[in-house]
């Protein structure tokens, strides 16, 4: 990856001249705001996929304990008869867990959709 010539650098003694040109200045500082933008979101992209990979494993490793715990009530290996009250209970465990992970997902990974969804309803 190439860096941009530092500011410094564009401003250095061209063709003997002590004098800073005033566009060149400002399209130095311009480049410089446009970089530190792009960097800026090429950091965001890389946390936004490494968050994403994690979603995914979340998701698998929940999807694959719940099979489990099906296939194992299922073939008689867990009863449930003395606890009634589980069945219930993980139930709302995964649903909060789902509603959990939306939130997660809209407010992180798509900022910009969530601050127009709040704009949106603060108009209405």
């Amino acid at each position: 990856m190439s860096s941009a010539p530092s500011t410094s650098a564009l401003k250095a003694d061209i063709g003997g001249q002590d004098e800073v040109d005033p566009d060149l200045k400002s399209d130095v500082c311009a480049a410089d705001r446009e970089r530190i933008e792009l960097d800026g979101r090429k950091a965001f992209f890389r946390l936004r996929q490494q968050w994403s990979c994690a979603v995914i494993a979340w998701i698998s490793c929940f999807l694959i304990f719940h099979i489990a715990l099906t296939v194992a009530i299922g073939l008689g290996g867990l009863d449930f008869l003395q606890y009634q009250w589980l069945i219930p209970l993980i139930t709302v465990e995964n649903f909060l867990q789902i509603v959990g992970m939306g939130y997660v997902v809209v407010r992180f990974l798509y900022p910009g959709k969530a601050l127009a969804l709040a704009r949106i309803r603060r108009t209405s």
